[in-house]
């Protein structure tokens, strides 16, 4: 069983990851994003 800190981690990861696929597609640098 996962600790619900791991999953939190996970899901920020995922969130992360797929913000940064969106970032890509609409051409934008995911560092200009980040704040």
């Amino acid at each position: 069983m996962y600790s619900l800190d791991f999953r939190k981690q996970a899901l920020q990861a995922l969130k992360h990851r797929s913000f940064r696929q969106v970032a890509k597609d609409f051409g934008v640098s995911p560092v200009t994003i980040q704040r």
